[in-house]
């Protein structure tokens, strides 16, 4: 269906039953068409039980269907589980589909552990199964399998992903990859291969990067495509402005020749003195800020006051990490963590 063009409503409200279990009402208005809205209405609660937490929640679509949506998420003797099963009655949605394609019943298992070996290292598996089913009885399967073993700035990791349809095995796939660092070198290289129906390689790809103390980086990268028997070669030369990332990106194959790309990236947001927005080459999405004033007390009396001067051009320690913001004329300084 082709991406609607209205404007979308949501309402939510919950309240706090007892101190394990939390009531909730939700009404949402959305296009799915041009044309057509839609209006939804749930009712439902999320609990705490069995060591784990669950929600349950009733929908009911104006006109047409309902459906249940029942997850629950434990862990088990350091088994991580998230489980998750939906009954949908003519229940049309962009997550359920449409018409003949809306989704009758939908389960899904989401199971990960990590396990420490001794001497060897760090193991992780994770396991996942989805199954839907739709209104006229097809149905599909995704099965998603992962481990990873970590030691020492080593990681190494295994992953495969095999589809059915109609219970009926129609491909399997897995990817290889290592990473590494020495120092500042790092090392990645990726190796992706078919299993069903036909056992093949795909591509190899490999990476080297290092970043200099100066904040300078370059990036060489290699691939190699077994299907197509083409070949690709990138290099990258990059620079941390402080206020904003820029790098030269080239590349070149076999069969499109070369490709010259210039790049910038920034992050905005209210961390300057007195909540003056600053740029940053950091991301701010997940960043705390840290202010500072740095001053010689010469009072010592502990704070900021006539008498005291402002230290110019000084660094904060966060940790171990130093820093790339200086304090102003006046001593602020401000970071990113």
């Amino acid at each position: 269906r082709p991406q609607p063009r209205r404007m979308a409503g949501n309402f939510f409200t919950a309240h706090g039953l007892t101190k394990d279990v939390t009531l909730f009402a939700s009404a949402g208005k959305m296009p799915i068409q041009d044309d057509v809205n839609e209006q939804y209405f749930s009712v439902g609660s999320i609990f705490s039980a069995f060591g784990g937490m669950g929600q349950a929640e009733l929908y009911r679509q104006a006109g047409e269907g309902e459906a249940l949506d029942l997850r629950f998420n434990t862990n088990f003797k350091g088994l991580f589980l998230n489980l998750r099963t939906a009954f949908l009655n003519n229940f049309n949605s962009p997550d359920s589909c449409f018409d003949d394609g809306a989704k009758a019943w939908r389960s899904e298992l989401k199971s990960s552990t990590s396990v420490k070996l001794p001497i060897i290292g760090s193991l992780g598996l994770q396991f996942n199964v989805k199954h839907d089913r739709n209104q006229v009885g097809q149905s599909t399967t995704d099965i998603d399998t992962r481990q990873t073993f970590g030691r020492s700035g080593l990681r190494l990791t295994h992953s495969t992903v095999t589809g059915l349809n109609n219970n009926f095995h129609q491909n399997s796939s897995g990817k290889l990859s290592a990473s590494t660092r020495i120092r500042r070198m790092q090392f990645r290289s990726t190796l992706d291969y078919g299993i069903f129906p036909k056992w093949e390689f795909n591509s190899l790809q490999g990476q080297a990067r290092y970043t200099t103390p100066e904040d300078f980086s370059v990036s060489l990268d290699a691939q190699h495509n077994f299907l197509t028997r083409v070949n690709s070669l990138g290099l990258q030369l990059g620079y941390d402005f402080g206020e904003f990332l820029g790098s030269v990106d080239t590349q070149w194959s076999q069969n499109k020749g070369y490709d010259v790309t210039f790049r910038a990236s920034t992050s905005l947001g209210p961390f300057g003195n007195k909540g003056k927005y600053i740029a940053s080459s950091e991301k701010m999405t997940t960043a705390s800020p840290v202010a500072a004033k740095v001053y010689k007390d010469n009072n010592a009396n502990g704070k900021f006051d006539e008498g005291d001067e402002p230290v110019p051009e000084a660094k904060l320690l966060i940790g171990r990490r130093g820093t790339k913001s200086e304090s102003d004329e006046t001593g602020y300084v401000s970071a990113l963590q």
